[in-house]
């Protein structure tokens, strides 16, 4: 009976007797009488918002310390189904699980010396430390807040990273980023392939290097992942992806590039790695020449620096015959001093926000 007043629009009773659940592939039910009081309230208010989802009218959930009584992965799901919702969903809790949702605005309230509360984003700034002790948490929980690691050459690209990244609104995609200078471009793959990284966290993996062709980097890792995509072996997926045709014309950035993305395959980690090559020789090559003092053109400068007949780097060449020093510092004063972006500066901006948008696996740690 009470099945036919549902399904004619009428308000019917519900006896749960089971629950099914999954550990691994394996499904089970489990009977409702045995589920704890989180567990329970949960069931019923899954039938809720499935209920309020299907409804025209407007709704706002309002879940307040939601994660209590529930296991860590448990509370990770919750967490993060509610934050997909296509409802409006206010939460508070006090779990730093809560900074893992990838959907969902985080906003951190607490109490000024005034008395106030005061609302605002739960910002890291360049102190973590501090940031870990006003958001009431520890450091190792903060590394939740990030969504992508992104792997660049050297200091002067963090500089400039950090900047673009910084140009973002309220600074949120700076605190989204754990930005690491590999110290060369063979390191850059050594450190996107570290198992503390490809193990022990769900991050995405930008990988940033100088003197490469972003497009054909990305073709080959499309191709790849298509490949896996319809059951192809690693060793298939390599084959299907034309890396070894490209391999001959590749610059030397490129093929360091193209072993990391052979050891992603083989490690099952290629829908976790991106890759971006800049079009120049160093990422100071898009910043203004006259910033640093410079009259000619970076590329009139290269060129120059390749008919000295004294072999050394072109940073030293830069410090000895112009008087030139390239350090972090003035890294930073140039790309301050840029009035707009330029193409390529902004396509690495682009980069940045597509890869701290993608959604981390669930359980992190």
């Amino acid at each position: 009976e009470d099945l036919a007043d549902w399904v004619v629009g009428r308000s019917a009773k519900f006896v749960f007797e089971t629950v099914s659940t999954k550990v691994g592939n394996s499904e089970y039910g489990i009977p409702f009488s045995r589920l704890s009081s989180a567990q329970r309230y949960w069931v019923q208010a899954a039938f809720w918002l499935l209920s309020v989802e299907s409804d025209d009218g407007a709704f706002v959930v309002i879940a307040d310390e939601p994660e209590g009584g529930l296991h860590e992965r448990a509370i990770i799901q919750v967490f993060n189904e509610l934050s997909k919702t296509n409802l409006t969903c206010v939460v508070t809790s006090h779990s730093s699980r809560a900074l893992r949702l990838p959907h969902a605005r985080l906003l951190h309230l607490e109490r000024a010396k005034s008395g106030e509360l005061v609302l605002g984003r739960p910002w890291l700034g360049e102190d973590v430390s501090a940031a870990a002790e006003r958001l009431g948490t520890t450091t190792f929980d903060l590394f939740a807040l990030k969504r992508a690691l992104v792997i660049v050459e050297g200091s002067h690209d963090v500089e400039v990273i950090s900047g673009l990244a910084s140009l973002h609104i309220d600074g949120v995609l700076l605190d989204q980023l754990l930005i690491v200078p590999a110290r060369g471009v063979r390191n850059v793959a050594t450190v996107a392939d570290s198992v503390v990284i490809t193990e022990f966290t769900s991050l995405h993996i930008l990988a940033i290097t100088d003197n490469g062709r972003a497009e054909v980097l990305k073709e080959i890792i499309s191709k790849a992942s298509k490949a896996l995509s319809a059951g192809a072996t690693a060793a298939q997926a390599i084959f299907a992806s034309g890396i070894k045709d490209v391999d001959k014309a590749a610059t030397f950035e490129e093929r360091v590039m193209h072993d990391l993305i052979e050891r992603a395959i083989h490690r099952g980690l290629l829908h976790r790695l991106h890759i971006y090559a800049l079009p120049v020789e160093d990422i100071v090559d898009l910043l203004p020449e006259k910033a640093f003092g410079l009259e000619k053109t970076w590329k009139a400068l290269r060129d120059e620096h390749r008919s000295f007949p004294l072999r050394m780097s072109f940073k030293d060449w830069l410090r000895q015959e112009k008087g030139v020093s390239v350090s972090a510092r003035s890294v930073k004063r140039a790309f301050d001093s840029i009035d707009s972006l330029n193409e390529p500066l902004r396509r690495i901006l682009h980069e940045l926000e597509i890869v701290s948008a993608l959604s981390p696996l669930e359980g992190t740690f």
